[in-house]
């Protein structure tokens, strides 16, 4: 499986950043929304995903809720009878989301597929079932392009003895674990680890047709200065998956890197430059959105991903979250109204527990954004950015063709309030044909100052939407 490998080159080192000029591959930044999926023999105990048997998580003082044998012994209880894909896909169409990407391997090594490298996998714990095969045949049927995520780091791989950057042998961020291996033998064991990771990903690449995103979340071999492997794995990945688009995150530091540092300002684009993927991935924080750092409209590609409910794995629900949020639905679509006018995606992350089943509020809470989005999508979907629309107006913009949405969101963020009017767009050089709402078509009286090329739109309070009025403007 793994003889093509040595074969490919590693050409384009020097500039290795730049989004995948394939035909298939050019749904990707129109996309505007996804379904993040963390799922694993973690959801057994509804805790975080690897993380949970770590302690002093990046230095901090954080408890680990298992230890590691405690942790590995719930892949005996991982056996999900409830699991139906074609509900999570079903929901994620509904709200407008043109692809998934699914945890087939977290850090802790555990593989959703009956994989033949390594212990920790379906088909040593389940007969050789094959979730991720059951999650592709979904996603395929409900029309949603097909990502894996895929960590290269693996805390199980040969008994837990290895040189990743962080402590595996101890799980303490207090107590830093020392390299096992020294020298030239280092390079030899980073090599057979290499070998069985590539091993791993020729499964996933060659087993389910199509593969559509891939993504990565960190290599960090200790020892292994430069990630020397970057542009060779993503040749050998497009030689099996021309179409795919791929993240930046196999070697290097997995997240945000240098945003603390380069807080407001565009100077990390030199470190992305240096990265190898197509898109850039924003994590969880969505002050890097709302702050524009890192260059968004910059010539890249771009998602940003972030859980739904505070875990990116399952969490019980508490009593008071087992209906609808309207708060959390007004977040959701400010925070993918931003992205959108910035020209990102939003990845939205979903834990199911360990039967497979969707906690009833994030069942709610789809079903309301869905009902929504049947009127609202083009807004969203396949639309594009305008650039640098807090230039010339009030409210986000985004457009499509020659239609422009503009957007009165409700959320109320630390950075931004709720949007109710009036909007105010300047530098328009032409009257609009007619302005109209979204959801419903009915007309909405303006103001054209064709001296001051400025359009103003009053949304009476009436026609106002309790999420976010949208405002059609045709040329």
């Amino acid at each position: 499986a793994t003889a093509l490998y040595p074969t490919i080159s590693a050409e384009g080192f020097n500039t290795p950043f730049k989004p995948s000029t394939n035909p298939e591959a050019q749904w990707y930044p129109k996309a505007g929304f996804g379904l993040f999926i963390h799922w694993g023999i973690h959801s057994v105990a509804g805790t975080n995903p690897s993380w949970a048997m770590y302690n002093n998580r990046f230095g901090g003082t954080d408890n680990a809720s298992h230890t590691p044998e405690e942790y590995y012994a719930l892949a005996e209880k991982f056996n999900p009878q409830h699991f139906n894909p074609d509900e999570w896909m079903k929901m994620a169409k509904a709200m407008g989301m043109q692809y998934a990407v699914l945890t087939t391997k977290h850090h802790d090594g555990y593989c959703l597929w009956p994989s033949k490298y390594g212990k920790y996998n379906t088909g040593t714990y389940m007969g050789g079932r094959d979730l991720v095969k059951e999650y592709v045949d979904a996603a395929r049927r409900h029309g949603l392009k097909v990502g894996f995520y895929f960590s290269p780091r693996d805390w199980a791989y040969n008994d837990h003895v290895s040189a990743f950057g962080v402590p595996m042998q101890k799980f303490d961020g207090h107590n830093k674990a020392i390299n096992p291996f020294k020298g030239e033998q280092n390079k030899i064991e980073y090599n057979k680890w290499l070998d069985y990771t590539i091993g791993q990903m020729s499964e996933l690449l060659t087993n389910y047709g199509d593969v559509d995103v891939l993504w990565f979340d960190g290599a960090n071999w200790d020892g292994i200065k430069k990630p020397i492997d970057d542009v060779k794995v993503r040749n050998w990945v497009y030689k099996l998956q021309p179409g795919i688009v791929i993240n930046p995150r196999w070697g290097g530091k997995p997240t945000n890197p240098n945003y603390k540092k380069h807080k407001g300002s565009h100077h990390s684009l030199a470190h992305i430059s240096q990265r190898v993927g197509d898109f850039y991935t924003y994590e969880a924080k969505f002050a890097y959105i709302e702050d524009r750092n890192e260059g968004l409209y910059a010539d890249i590609w771009f998602e940003f991903c972030s859980d739904w409910k505070g875990n990116w794995g399952y969490s019980k629900p508490r009593k008071n979250e087992q209906e609808a949020s309207e708060k959390r639905i007004k977040e959701i679509i400010y925070q993918l109204t931003l992205i959108r006018s910035f020209g990102g995606n939003f990845l939205l992350n979903i834990g199911p527990d360990g039967e497979g089943s969707l906690r009833p509020d994030v069942i709610a809470e789809g079903s309301i954004i869905g009902e929504w989005m049947k009127t609202r999508k083009e807004a969203f979907i396949y639309s594009e950015a305008v650039k640098n629309w807090e230039q010339i107006s009030n409210v986000p913009l985004t457009r499509r063709g020659t239609t422009t949405y503009a957007h009165l969101y409700m959320h109320n963020s630390k950075k931004h309030k709720g949007v109710h009017g009036p909007v105010i767009i300047q530098q328009i050089t032409t009257k609009p044909s007619k302005i109209s709402l979204l959801s419903s078509g009915e007309e909405i009286a303006f103001h054209f100052d064709e001296k001051h090329n400025t359009l103003t739109i009053d949304v009476p309070k009436h026609l106002q939407d309790k999420f976010s009025t949208i405002i059609n403007i045709q040329k």
